[in-house]
């Protein structure tokens, strides 16, 4: 799912809202993209940046885009940002605790 145009603070208070917890992780994956137009570059440097994020956690952010022209070519630089939307309040918890498992 995929969501556009909201702040991170809405999308917090919505999660929170249903109970759950939207997690800021530290880590972040900068990846570039090439295209013939500013949107086959982004979509591409996009794809290559949640293709390296790490596979442990469910959300991401995009926090930045810079789209620049080299000899006919548009080349974008996107940083995504890690996040976690989880029910449990601690990320610690889950590691290695098998599925059906009280914490």
């Amino acid at each position: 799912m995929s969501v556009e145009n909201a702040a991170p603070a809405q999308l917090d208070l919505a999660v929170r809202d249903t109970g759950w917890h939207f997690m800021w992780i530290e880590s972040a994956c900068t990846r570039f993209g090439w295209g013939l137009s500013d949107e086959a570059a982004i979509t591409r440097a996009i794809t290559r940046a949640l293709a390296k994020t790490l596979a442990r956690f469910n959300a991401a952010e995009l926090g930045m885009v810079r789209v620049s022209r080299y000899f006919g070519l548009r080349i974008a630089k996107v940083t995504v940002h890690t996040r976690q939307i989880q029910s449990s309040a601690s990320l610690g918890l889950l590691d290695g605790l098998p599925v059906g498992q009280p914490a």
